[in-house]
């Protein structure tokens, strides 16, 4: 589950989003656009997530465009989230970037900053 935090904001009341149940137990992939999302509105989304992030066993978000508001992001996640993070990944728009799938299977080790796609 998850995607781009700018789309989400702009979906999250929407009839087609994803129901509360469907994000339980699951891994959440976050992350922000090349528009650089200023980290008011990045607390701002984070906080109109709550409860789907609540519902998550785990977030990864990606590394930030440019690094761009790094260490306001972080300290926001670190804030805001209680459950495990993996901050920083590349995926989504920032460069070097990977796909990651969706509907697979995922182990992550926060404390060893470990992801491993096994299925």
């Amino acid at each position: 589950m998850g995607g781009n935090l700018d789309t989400i904001a702009h979906i999250k009341d929407k009839s087609f989003f994803p129901n509360l149940e469907l994000w339980k137990d699951t891994i959440i992939f976050l992350e922000t656009s090349e528009n650089k999302m200023k980290p008011e509105e990045f607390a701002s989304v984070i906080n109109n997530l709550s409860k789907e992030i609540n519902n998550a066993k785990a977030i990864i978000f990606g590394k930030p465009k440019d690094e761009t508001f790094f260490e306001e992001y972080l300290t926001i996640v670190k804030e805001k989230i209680t459950k495990p993070v993996i901050f920083n990944m590349n995926f989504g728009h920032a460069a070097p970037n990977r796909t990651m799938p969706y509907g697979g299977t995922i182990e992550i080790n926060p404390k060893d900053k470990l992801v491993k796609i096994t299925k």
